[in-house]
């Protein structure tokens, strides 16, 4: 199975917009791995055909660049262990 990695972070908005197209996706058979911070998590998680990975956005959108590239890929070992590819 093909995934598709969703790196959204901030506003709501932005966030509602793009879920249309991404659940497109997903009627496609793709899986979808999406990187969320905590301010949208609680919409996305009430969508169960997602993969949600959590981060600390604001870790990533601010501090110097190793912290955010930390902070980015931090999470990696556990949930991309899958050898599928991602489109």
């Amino acid at each position: 199975m093909q995934g598709a990695l969703i790196l959204k972070f901030g506003a709501i908005g932005d966030v509602i917009m793009a879920l249309s197209a991404v659940h497109l996706l997903h009627e496609a058979g793709m899986q979808i791995d999406w990187v969320c911070g905590r301010g949208v998590r609680s919409l996305l998680e009430r969508h169960t055909w997602l993969h949600l990975i959590p981060c600390d956005d604001r870790a990533i959108l601010g501090g110097t660049a190793t912290g955010r590239a930390g902070s980015i890929f931090a999470p990696w070992p556990e949930t991309f262990s899958s050898t599928e590819p991602y489109v």
